[in-house]
């Protein structure tokens, strides 16, 4: 998928949601369009309704449950696919959805697990460098803290916030590395899901 944008979904509610769920995914055989389970394939096994005007292009990459709880990631064409996801969680019967998406080619990085329930990542950090070759090239962080204390471990650098972070690091690294590589975001808190 083009422009690919990975979210990952908490969707709580009774075990017969999670059952149904789980059986549906399962059910789904391969074809030669979609090797994983396709989130219109699902919609419709589950009689959910599917929303008239949003691209519906999603595949299930992976899945479990615990407890209460169904957690599944899904790999959607340009954006995260909220009022799709939302319908088939109701028809399946789940009484919350959670989730939280990226998409470093569209800037996208939101939850609406406001509480951290389920997704704890605050910020995002992708970058290349020849100064350490020690480190993950993306790197996740639940706190300012966490981030401003790794950059100044690995890299000397001293920062004051994640705003500081925002505004300098990239020139910062390009000072030490010109062909460094730097993309930072702050994964955005929202109450709800975005139509």
């Amino acid at each position: 998928m083009s422009n690919c944008c990975t979210t990952y979904w908490a969707l709580k509610g009774p075990k017969e949601a999670i059952e149904r769920l789980e059986s549906i995914l399962k059910s789904l055989k391969p074809s030669a369009a979609h090797k994983r389970p396709w989130l219109p394939d699902v919609m419709k096994k589950a009689g959910a309704d599917l929303p008239e005007d949003q691209d519906r292009r999603s595949e299930f990459l992976s899945w479990n449950k615990y407890r209460d709880v169904f957690m599944t990631t899904t790999e959607d064409a340009n954006t995260p696919k909220l009022e799709a996801m939302a319908s088939l969680a109701k028809a399946c019967g789940f009484t919350k959805t959670l989730y939280l998406s990226e998409c470093f080619e569209n800037g996208i990085f939101e939850t609406n697990d406001k509480n951290r329930e389920y997704f704890r990542r605050k910020y995002a950090l992708d970058l290349e460098t020849d100064i350490r070759d020690d480190i993950e090239s993306l790197t996740y962080f639940d706190s300012e803290e966490e981030l401003l204390s790794f950059l100044g471990e690995k890299f000397g650098l001293r920062y004051n916030s994640a705003d500081d972070v925002e505004m300098n690091l990239e020139n910062d690294l390009f000072d030490m590395d010109e062909n460094a590589f730097c993309s930072f975001h702050e994964i955005i808190y929202s109450d709800e899901l975005k139509k």
